[in-house]
């Protein structure tokens, strides 16, 4: 079984624009933590898998695709999978199915985790066309896009973020759909290529707090002065269909 955010309408998908009005300068935080957490079994602990070197792996600014096989004759896949522009964001991994079954026994660097990108199955890369192979069961190869992701501190300063956000009511997550005139817009401005905020960046935590998406956006708007920004970036442009 796959669930995903396509059984929400897409006219439900909400834009949001968050505001403030605190002065300050721009920043960068070194990244010093991740987002990717394996969805532990309750008999094991798969973290323990993951040594100091994968984990360091996953703090830098670069992703990179990995590849497996499951087979879903007997147990469901177990992806829950969140729509976004980029494609089929994983937002979790349900107990006793055969993605679970499969992190029990990977190396640590091919572990599924929350918030990587589903980017093909069997060869299929469009976003209702892997969900559809998927509900049919059986044997798949699936490549996943573990994602390059970073932590961003500014100030925003009198004027609004001057992004719209995007999110599908049950994902924890949203989605940069804009970038208007704001404080992201001046943070751009004199941040470097590899650390400015785009378009179709997915951010998981404001200000360190997790969440369902109408949360994620509500810290941002009642945010005052410095506003941190954990970025999960989209698979690059080969993958997206």
């Amino acid at each position: 079984q796959v669930h995903s955010g396509h059984c929400i309408p897409r006219s439900s998908t909400t834009m949001f624009c968050c505001t403030c009005d605190d002065k300050g300068k721009s920043d960068v935080v070194p990244i010093v933590k991740s987002d990717l957490r394996p969805v532990l079994s309750p008999k094991e602990t798969l973290g323990q898998q993951l040594d100091e070197a994968e984990h360091a792996e996953r703090r830098t600014r670069q992703g990179y695709a990995y590849q497996l096989e499951v087979d879903a004759k007997d147990a469901q896949v177990g992806l829950k999978v969140d729509f976004k522009a980029g494609g089929l964001l994983c937002a979790a991994i349900l107990p006793g199915c055969a993605i679970e079954s499969y992190n029990q026994k990977a190396e640590a660097s091919k572990i599924v985790c929350e918030n990587d990108w589903l980017v093909d199955v069997d060869g299929a890369k469009g976003k209702q066309e892997m969900v559809a192979l998927l509900k049919a069961g059986g044997r798949h190869t699936l490549t996943f896009y573990r994602p390059a992701c970073l932590t961003v501190k500014f100030n925003k300063g009198p004027k609004p973020l001057g992004c719209q956000m995007v999110f599908q009511r049950d994902s924890t997550s949203f989605e940069v759909k804009d970038i208007d005139d704001g404080a992201v817009r001046d943070y751009n401005e004199t941040a470097s290529s590899d650390l400015r905020i785009k378009t179709r960046d997915v951010i998981t935590s404001v200000n360190g707090t997790k969440g369902q998406a109408p949360n994620l956006v509500q810290a941002c708007k009642q945010s005052r002065g410095s506003v941190e920004l954990f970025i999960i970036r989209p698979p690059p442009d080969l993958w997206v269909v």
